[in-house]
């Protein structure tokens, strides 16, 4: 096995986005010299990690035409993890022209080896009408298929699809079920769809106890909806005891609403929409 492929195997084995981006932090001074050879001697994995370095700027400037120049070389030889992200670039126009059509394209490629980022993805832009004509059922459908793998993304966005009934039939006890799924995997916007079920008593008896906790945890990540709804349950003492100054301090965490939408938009196009899709999913 060549060393690019030992690369590729350990990052495989983190399973979320800022996981794997630390991974590329911790080995990179060691490894990009020979992922970049590797890139210019048209090895894929190669030309993947040397496009990610220059999409997110880790050892070298972030340059996201040079980034999808690459990503596509890659993409073009089958890679599946490059062309979902190469679908990203068109789906945000970073480094090429926007086009959602060219995004669902590799989306697709992806999606069709497997690969669930590209599962989820291509299911978003089903779910939005992006590129091809809205389907719930089709967004429904390729929900499943990441979440069967595991992948808390899409996991949340199926419960979201249960939980609206959206492509299938409306059920808030498979949206908790789902939901659970994502949150027990440490996604923040699925522990605050599970607190939010708590706390309405969807799907589960009503326990604010277990909604301040869901709450909490998404807080914790930076989640401003459950960081606010944490404040309001602090100020009015449903499921933790009343506490004023606790109460102002969640209020306080959580952003103004502009402000949040420039964060969301900020970082690496292969990543800075993640937050922004997957809040237009939560119930």
């Amino acid at each position: 096995m060549s060393r690019v492929r030992k690369d590729w195997r350990e990052y495989s084995t983190h399973p979320t986005s800022q996981q794997r981006r630390d991974y590329l932090l911790q080995v990179w001074t060691n490894r990009l010299a020979d992922w970049q050879a590797g890139a210019t001697n048209g090895e894929a994995t190669a030309q993947f990690f040397y496009a990610k370095c220059l999409d997110e700027g880790i050892g070298m400037e972030s340059n996201a035409v040079a980034a999808a120049e690459w990503y596509r070389k890659a993409a073009e030889q089958g890679h599946a993890t490059a062309q979902n992200n190469l679908g990203r670039m068109y789906e945000h126009g970073c480094g090429v022209p926007q086009s959602y059509e060219e995004a669902v394209k590799w989306f697709r490629m992806a999606a069709e080896q497997g690969d669930y980022r590209g599962q989820n993805n291509l299911g978003g832009m089903y779910r939005e009408g992006h590129g091809v004509p809205q389907s719930h059922e089709e967004a429904a459908k390729w929900f499943r298929m990441a979440a069967d793998q595991g992948y808390a993304d899409a996991q949340n966005n199926l419960g979201v699809t249960y939980c609206q009934g959206q492509g299938v039939p409306q059920s808030y006890a498979e949206a908790v079920k789902w939901f659970r799924k994502a949150a027990e995997q440490g996604e923040p916007y699925g522990q605050h769809n599970l607190g939010d079920m708590y706390r309405g008593g969807w799907g589960v008896p009503q326990n604010h106890e277990e909604a301040a906790k869901w709450f909490r945890k998404a807080a914790d990540q930076g989640h401003a909806e459950a960081q606010f709804k944490l404040g309001w349950m602090y100020a009015n003492g449903f499921g933790v005891a009343q506490n004023g100054t606790e109460a102002v301090r969640w209020y306080g965490k959580r952003q103004p609403k502009a402000t949040r939408e420039r964060r969301a938009i900020s970082g690496s196009c292969t990543s800075k929409a993640a937050a922004c899709r997957r809040a237009t999913r939560r119930p």
